[in-house]
């Protein structure tokens, strides 16, 4: 990976060039932080008290945060209600410098997680969202939205919150303005993401749960994993995350037909207070050094 300070920083030098559409889902997240009670003893539950809540603005805007932070000019695409949890993310995706298309449709997806205090366990971890198909209107809002972006890079930021599906994917990656570099991450938490609807990506950010979810194999080990999830997914750059384990950045060889060269890459990080989160900075800033310089190495 990129090692010499004087090209780490020509790079970086390049990025407020850049113009990126970021579509994905917005969501709110929550903490609320308790102090440990006990336990009721009538029932199986837990007693906290609750200490106060801060809030933030994650999923697809914390991706287009992160790259207006690196001086890229972002336009960001999504879903959002008509509720408080909209305007807490309209707030702070504008004070951030992102341009925001919003598509209405409610309730805006929230998760509120109850954190035990000291330590920060999460205990109860409540969602608000909407399971229902997009309708075909506001679909093809988003269609227009996405094949209207004259940009550098297209970022896909998929959490399965009514953005994506079987119905509307398809149209959504076909407007994608040819010449864009393309990347995606598609989250697999609470619901279902699937890292492999989005073939021929210039770069994909799958962790190793996404990846073992998508191609159906708990058992293969990662070394021969993420080959053939890169074979599957027919994408330039894969960068397989392991938390602790690092990475596994998978690019093409120099031979018609050889396999894919392969790095591992270590974990840096020596103390790590709270992982999440660190999956959207790693596609924010690979996606447009990837743009940069047509190579991540």
């Amino acid at each position: 990976m990129m090692t010499d300070p004087a090209l780490l920083r020509a790079t970086l030098d390049k990025f407020p060039s850049l113009s990126v559409h970021v579509l994905g889902d917005v969501i709110v997240d929550l903490y609320t932080a308790c102090d440990m009670v006990g336990t009721l003893t009538k029932q199986a539950a837990l007693a906290v008290r609750q200490r106060g809540q801060t809030s933030y603005v994650g999923g697809a805007g914390i991706v287009a945060k992160h790259l207006a932070a690196a001086g890229a000019t972002v336009t960001l695409t999504t879903l959002l209600g008509q509720d408080a949890a909209a305007e807490l993310a309209r707030t702070d995706l504008l004070a951030a410098g992102v341009h925001l298309t919003a598509v209405p449709r409610a309730p805006t997806p929230t998760k509120e997680r109850f954190v035990i205090e000291p330590g920060g366990q999460t205990v109860l971890q409540v969602e608000t969202w909407d399971a229902r198909p997009l309708d075909p209107r506001r679909a093809a809002v988003l269609v227009d939205a996405v094949a209207g972006a004259v940009v550098d890079v297209v970022v896909i930021s998929d959490f399965r919150h009514g953005i994506f599906t079987k119905a509307t994917t398809p149209a959504l990656l076909a407007a994608i303005p040819s010449g864009a570099l393309k990347a995606a991450d598609s989250q697999l938490s609470s619901r279902w993401g699937m890292i492999l609807d989005f073939p021929g990506f210039d770069l994909l950010t799958p962790n190793e749960r996404e990846a073992r979810w998508a191609l159906g194999d708990q058992d293969t080990p990662v070394g021969r994993l993420a080959p053939a999830l890169y074979a599957q997914a027919q994408c330039r750059y894969l960068i397989l995350t392991r938390g602790a384990s690092g990475a596994l950045a998978l690019m093409p060889s120099a031979g018609a037909g050889s396999a894919p060269w392969m790095i591992d890459v270590p974990a840096y990080a020596t103390h790590v207070v709270d992982p999440v989160g660190a999956g959207d900075a790693l596609l924010a800033y690979a996606a447009l050094a990837l743009r940069v310089t047509d190579d991540l190495r």
